[in-house]
């Protein structure tokens, strides 16, 4: 089933005036929406781009307990005239799955056996969710595309563990034999998937207690024995998975911190949104933030990377939602959003998925 085709490809109205000539307006995006008439509740509280080769294009979001799968298309359109201003971007989408958890979902990550990308009659999704009875499932699913795709049988497990909200999950990114989850029980807690898994906690790898709740954990995207665990004290660590201690770490000194990111262009930076401030790091030169960026919100609530130059984050009241160069500072984006929860940056293009009231609205960048 195809999605409803936005006719208008425009750039909308919220444009910045380009310093170098002010008889010309700089477009640094347009903007697209995809409506989830699925859902019954319009709420969506967690959107997720896949992040690895072979699926950049397919896009997860979570309305309450259904999560629904989308396939994202983006054309650029040359209008052939030395004017470029009718340059443009074709937006089209697929709605191509969707599944009921049973429970309220809290967040949800990709894993790297994800793969759309032959053109034969089918794909393969792979997707941790967990959900807010503290559980993670763990969903393996053939996509067939035509409409008795939802009538497929998906491979399920269950995993518990937990005993508080669940913040954050990430699969190791290689092979994705190992998935970590961290949340407010002060728990990391590193699985196996290796080998058939149970509810009796078999699976478990290791568990690192952590000194306040955790918010996120990221796995060094091409050395997997590296993990990054934030804590809402304010203090980020690397972990060796192989022996589970701690070998370097980072304080802001500011708390709460409410999220945290790795740059996946530049794997020496990290950031976080702590308080109303974001902290970045070089890992490479020192243990003290290279950079502090003070905004004027009551709090900063999500934060994410696209590369080492631009960022979203989001932040209250309204869920509001800024792009930014963190190098120069220059504001792409600043948006009142009202409700709504989950950035997720696109992985091969700037292209941003952000969850709203109504829509998932995404944002493409036209600045490098």
């Amino acid at each position: 089933m195809i999605g409803q085709k936005l006719t208008n490809f425009s750039p909308f109205p919220n444009v910045v005036s380009s310093s170098m000539n002010n008889n010309k307006i700089q477009n640094f995006y347009e903007e697209f929406h995809i409506d989830l008439k699925q859902a019954t509740e319009k709420t969506i509280n967690s959107v997720q781009f896949c992040p690895f080769d072979g699926a950049t294009d397919i896009l997860a979001c979570c309305v309450r307990e259904r999560i629904f799968i989308y396939r994202i298309s983006l054309i650029q359109t040359i209008s052939g005239n030395d004017d470029k201003s009718g340059d443009g971007t074709e937006f089209d989408y697929q709605f191509i799955y969707n599944y009921i958890c049973g429970s309220k979902c809290s967040s949800l990550v990709f894993g790297p056996k994800t793969d759309f990308s032959q053109q034969a009659q089918h794909g393969f999704l792979s997707l941790a969710i967990a959900t807010e009875d503290f559980g993670i499932l763990l969903l393996n699913q053939t996509i067939q595309y035509d409409d008795d795709s939802q009538n497929n049988d998906a491979e399920q497990q269950f995993f518990a563990g937990h005993i508080n909200h669940i913040n954050d999950m990430a699969f190791e990114p290689i092979s994705g034999e190992q998935l970590a989850s961290t949340g407010d029980d002060c728990l990391c807690i590193i699985r196996s998937l290796r080998n058939e898994q149970s509810m009796d906690g078999k699976n478990v790898a290791a568990k690192i207690m952590l000194s306040s709740p955790g918010v996120s954990v990221k796995w060094h995207r091409t050395e997997p024995n590296k993990l990054l665990v934030a804590e809402k004290k304010g203090m980020i660590r690397f972990y060796d998975t192989i022996t589970h201690v701690a070998v370097m770490s980072f304080d802001c000194n500011c708390y709460p911190l409410t999220s945290s990111d790795w740059c996946s262009e530049n794997n020496l930076f990290i950031g976080c949104a702590s308080d109303r401030n974001l902290f970045f790091w070089d890992t490479s030169l020192t243990s003290l933030p290279i950079k502090i960026l003070k905004t004027d919100f009551e709090g900063l609530s999500e934060f994410s990377f696209y590369d080492s130059k631009l960022i979203a984050y989001r932040a209250r009241p309204y869920s509001f939602l800024t792009v930014k160069n963190f190098i120069t500072n220059q504001t792409f984006i600043e948006r009142n959003l009202i409700a709504g929860r989950g950035i997720s940056w696109n992985r091969s293009m700037p292209l941003l998925a952000v969850g709203g009231p109504k829509y998932v609205h995404l944002f493409k960048f036209n600045v490098f």
